[in-house]
Parts: C-alpha cells; structure tokens; sequence
C-alpha cells in the first residue's frame, strides 16, 4: 500500500534498478523514490514514443519530444500511464 512499495524483495544489484540507480548518481543527486518514478517515466516514455519530454529528467542518447506527433504521443502517454506499476515495483522507498 502507498506510500511503500509492495513489499517485494528487490535485488539492488538487479539491471533495472541498478539503471536508475546510476541515473541518479550521474545526476549527482541523492536517491528518492519520486526522482526514481520520474527516471522510470521518461525511460518508459522514451520506449514508446522514441523521444523524451523535457518535462522529465534527462536520459542521454535519445532525441527530444519536438514534432507534433512527438508532443501528441508524449501527451497521450503521460496521461494514461500516470501511475505506472513497474515504476513502483522498480522504485524502492529508501536505497
């Protein structure tokens, strides 16, 4: 239940958490779940929309959301995927 994760036993060392993890550092920022949740967003983001939102923190190697069809699918897809159960299960309370 919120505002914890669900309970499950996440390997810190696991690729998916390690990713955001790194992405964090790189940022120089120190470890919270919502920096966690907003990495995870534009990860996912960028996987289904082939660009990122400048409204989410950075992920290099990707090209921005300029294009209308970019803002469209951008829109679209924040809307609908606000909460995104992977995030969370990829996102724990505390490092």
């Amino acid at each position: 239940p919120e505002p914890y994760s669900n309970c499950k036993n996440i390997d810190i060392n696991s690729i998916e958490y390690s990713d955001y993890r790194i992405l964090i550092l790189q940022a120089n920022l120190s470890y919270q779940q919502e920096i966690c949740f907003k990495y995870c967003k534009q990860k996912m983001l960028i996987k289904n929309c082939s660009c990122y939102s400048l409204d989410l923190p950075y992920i290099s190697g990707h090209r921005p959301c300029f294009t209308y069809n970019d803002f469209f699918c951008s829109a679209t897809f924040q809307i609908t995927h606000y909460k995104i159960e992977e995030c969370y299960e990829s996102c724990p309370v505390k490092e």
